[in-house]
Parts: structure tokens; C-alpha cells; sequence
């Protein structure tokens, strides 16, 4: 057993989307081979072994590539190594947030993370601070007040003046749509204003699961003046043993 004592490396949110693209592009190409491989197994099956009727249609084996020595251990890999839908959820989580609107990652480039990265270096920052300035890509002055600890001091004079100027470092550095590649991933949310006849509809779905469930009880507690459900309070209880 080894033990590490190596420096973790800080890696940035377009890094990050570059391996698991690749991952993803791997396991796509996983999950055809196992596909190919079981459908060739199916017509070899079938045509060794035919059946006198029919049940289902037969597999299809025309649109399979042509078997090589290569494509055999291909096929024989990937089955060997199998699949599993948990990563590939996890791959496809991944890379829809990293490239959802309120993440500018997939407006980034590798050439221009590696600039921006050089830029932040004049400013005198640290390597987290750096980091989170990569990864988030704040254009506005009221961004880096947040992710900069001690501006106005670290800053001094002319803080605001040296924020604009990271700001339009940072702009500089963004494509203004995504490539054509990560179009597929890219998730946009849609604020869509209701109708009023569409909120009252909504409203009286509400009421009528409201009814559906029940409404909740309301106890009403009375206290009696008189009779069994009279109860004086601890002052007014009278016992008779004791003078």
C-alpha cells in the first residue's frame, strides 16, 4: 500500500466538462458495441438453431458492422466490461448542470480559461480566489465583491476601477453561444407568464384538492359555568379534611 502526499490539483468547471464529455462519448460508444454484440449473438443463435414457426420477428442483422478481428475485441470488451445505468446518469447529470444557464461553462474554452487564469495573475489574487473567478466567470463588479475577500483594502484607491477591469477580462474570455457540440446538454430555463385564465384554473384545482384531502378539523373548546363539565381552577378546588 502507498500513500499519496502529493498536492491535490485544483481542477476548474471546464476541465471538469472535458472529462466527462469524453466519458460520456466512451460509454455511448460502450453501450453500441454491447448492443452489436448481443444482436450478433441473437442471429448467429437463430441461424444455427432455426425455428420451424416464428414467435417474434427475427433480429435483424443488417445494419451490424462488419465483423473484423477488430471489431471482435471490441464487442468482446465492452461485454466484458458492461454497463451500468447509474454512471451513465451520473455522466449525464454532470454535464447538464455544468452546461445549464446559470453555469457559464459551456461558453468557455480551454484557450481562454488558460488566458483568463494568466490575466488573474497581475491582480495579485489567490489561487482560490482565482479558481472560483474561472469557474463562475462574474461580468459584473457586484459579482467579484463576493468571491474577493477585502476589496476596498486590497484594492486601494481605485477598487471599483480594478473590478471593472477583471469584469471585462473575464467577458472577454466567453463565447457568446456554446459550440455546436454541447447543443444536446444545454438545458434553458423557460419563464413563460401564465394567462389569468390559466392561474384561475390552477387556483381552482388547488380548491378542489384542498376538498379532496379534507380540511383540518377545528376543535372549539367551551367551558361550562355549571354541571360534570365545570372545572374550577386549583384556587377554587374546596376538600373537606383539610381546615
Amino acid at each position: 500500500m502507498k500513500i499519496s502526499t502529493a498536492t491535490p490539483l485544483h481542477l476548474s468547471n471546464h476541465e471538469v466538462l472535458s472529462h466527462f464529455i469524453a466519458l460520456k462519448r466512451d460509454t455511448d460508444a460502450l453501450k453500441q458495441q454491447r448492443a452489436n454484440h448481443d444482436l450478433r449473438d441473437k442471429v448467429d443463435m437463430r441461424e444455427a438453431y432455426p425455428l420451424a414457426k416464428e414467435r417474434d420477428d427475427p433480429p435483424d442483422g443488417s445494419t451490424l458492422p462488419r465483423l473484423t478481428d477488430a471489431v471482435r475485441r471490441q464487442e468482446d470488451e465492452a461485454d466484458r466490461r458492461g454497463w451500468s445505468d447509474e454512471l451513465a446518469w451520473i455522466q449525464d447529470e454532470v454535464i447538464r448542470y455544468l452546461c445549464s444557464d446559470h453555469v457559464p461553462t459551456a461558453r468557455q474554452t480551454a484557450d481562454g480559461v488558460a488566458q483568463l487564469a494568466d490575466t488573474l495573475q497581475d491582480h495579485s489574487l489567490t489561487k482560490g480566489e482565482v479558481l472560483q473567478i474561472v469557474n463562475l466567470a462574474p461580468t459584473l463588479p457586484v459579482e467579484l465583491y463576493a468571491i474577493i475577500e477585502d476589496v476596498d483594502s486590497r484594492f486601494e484607491p481605485g477598487a471599483h476601477d480594478r473590478l471593472e477591469q477583471i469584469a471585462e477580462q473575464v467577458a472577454g474570455t466567453l463565447l457568446s453561444q456554446p459550440p455546436h457540440e454541447l447543443e444536446p446538454y444545454v438545458t434553458r430555463l423557460q419563464h413563460e407568464p401564465s394567462s389569468r385564465k390559466g392561474h384561475e384554473a390552477e387556483m381552482f384545482e388547488e380548491e378542489d384538492g384542498e376538498e379532496e384531502e379534507g380540511f383540518m378539523e377545528q376543535e372549539f373548546v367551551t367551558e361550562a359555568t355549571y354541571g360534570a363539565a365545570y372545572e374550577g381552577g386549583v384556587d377554587d378546588e374546596v376538600r373537606e379534611d383539610i381546615e
